[in-house]
């Protein structure tokens, strides 16, 4: 389902300043060609450093719609104030598209002199903005209309079980074969968004390339009605955010095992050629057995395809999980590696052992300040927050946490080689019962950054 801020994704923004005879709000800068990686003028990463925030206070901004409150536009405003009189007219232009959308989906009336009254110093970005609700269905009114049937193909739809900006998980049922499968589908309005479908397909495939019990499985895609589905096994269980936010930070061994099982799934992607590029604990999932299962392979990137082939954004956006980025990927990079899993995996066992990313809240609260601390900043040491870490898990966490590449683990397998030893003890089904009151006594985890 394409978003009221595609027009971001696609490598453009908005500007008021008139050209000509054409209208007030034309499209500026254009894209970038693909698999230029980082290497663009200093104006031009400061406009995808722009595009970075807008689109990561959208994000926010929308999450917290769709979470049932009502965030005040003038406050998500104000945060992007840093940029350019340019920047801000573009946030504001996304941001009022997004909130006249939800305010339509809940039946209010949206006028023009209502916006204007509030931001009077924009009336063309008003007016454009409140067009383009009109003309443009996006994710909150989509949503409401979105419609899968009870019956697609061979499998019955249940209950809905998890959803995203690409599209709408079910647990679903084999019609024939009675067997418990979860179906993926990619959400209509996106049929039409090139890169979202190209994304969808891009899964598809690197799903089909992989079979191992530490990665989601594929059983079948196709194509009807329509609706673009994926279909793969149903893992019951919950994923790691969900676990540690019940729970509080785990124990040593239980975040070694989680870890090394996640390690043994990736050593067999990577010997396929393909790299995950957005590894965290919302990406792992424990099953009931206690096996870990590598999910959402959306971004993955095939290390032997065209440079170009993988660019998801045309403005050289960092693509991944902000919390859970490595220092390339924050750097802008393409070219990514095994490396890059290795630091997202690192970054992963840290917050399974401290309840926390690395780099979070209230130090580095912001899209732009977790980058640049995953670019720069010291890697934190685990000892600092808990005295239980052995020694050699200190070590193993400082290297998956390096900056330069070449001083992380030379693959995953040799990073579940080092865990083992470390993972003694652990029971990791019992992460799934009730968790007991004072589960959390260490204090509450943190959300992930929208990214």
């Amino acid at each position: 389902m394409e978003k009221p801020c595609a027009a971001r994704r696609q490598g453009k923004a908005w500007s008021s300043e008139p050209t000509g005879s054409e209208s007030t709000w034309n499209r500026r800068l254009p894209s970038a060609s693909p698999g230029t990686g980082s290497s663009c003028t200093e104006g031009e990463c400061q406009v995808e450093d722009a595009l970075a925030l807008i689109d990561a206070l959208c994000d926010e901004f929308e999450s917290a719609w769709k979470a049932g409150r009502r965030p005040r536009l003038e406050d998500f405003l104000a945060r992007a104030g840093c940029g350019t009189e340019a920047d801000r007219v573009s946030a504001l232009f996304e941001l009022l598209l997004l909130e006249s959308t939800y305010r339509r989906a809940a039946g209010e009336t949206v006028t023009v002199e209502d916006y204007l009254s509030r931001f009077p110093e924009e009336p063309d970005a008003v007016q454009a903005a409140l067009e383009e609700a009109e003309r443009r269905p996006a994710r909150a009114r989509a949503d409401r209309d979105f419609f899968v049937p009870r019956v697609l193909g061979e499998y019955e739809m249940l209950d809905q079980i998890g959803g995203g900006g690409m599209g709408v998980v079910y647990k679903a049922r084999h019609r024939r074969l009675k067997k418990l499968i979860a179906v993926k589908v990619l959400r209509p309005g996106l049929t039409c968004n090139r890169e979202a479908v190209e994304r969808f397909d891009r899964e598809i495939e690197a799903i089909g390339r992989l079979q191992h019990v530490n990665l989601v499985g594929a059983m079948d895609a196709r194509e009807e009605n329509g609706l673009r589905y994926l279909v793969m096994e149903y893992v019951e269980g919950r994923n790691l955010t969900e676990i540690v936010h019940a729970r509080g930070r785990l124990g040593v061994a239980d975040a070694c095992e989680i870890v090394r099982q996640a390690a043994l799934g990736l050593e067999h992607a990577h010997q396929r050629k393909l790299v995950h590029r957005d590894i965290k604990p919302s990406n792992l999932m424990l099953s009931v057995e206690g096996v870990v299962k590598v999910l959402d392979l959306g971004l993955a990137r095939l290390e032997d395809a065209p440079a170009g082939r993988c660019v998801l954004t045309a403005t050289g956006q960092a693509l991944g999980t902000p919390d859970y980025m490595s220092p390339e990927q924050a750097r802008g990079e393409r070219n990514v590696d095994t490396g890059t899993d290795l630091y997202s995996l690192g970054a992963t066992l840290y917050y399974l052992l401290a309840g926390c990313p690395p780099y979070g809240p209230p130090g580095y609260a912001t899209y732009f300040a977790k980058l640049a601390a995953h670019r720069e900043a010291p890697p934190p040491m685990i000892e600092s927050v808990r005295g239980d870490v052995p020694g050699e898990v200190q070590r193993i966490l400082r290297r998956l946490l390096a900056k330069d590449r070449a001083e992380r683990f030379a693959d995953p397998a040799e990073l579940a080689d080092a865990l083992r030893p470390y993972c003694a003890g652990a029971h990791l089904p019992s992460l799934l019962a009730p968790a007991p009151p004072d589960a959390r006594r260490h204090g509450p985890s943190l959300p992930e950054t929208p990214g």
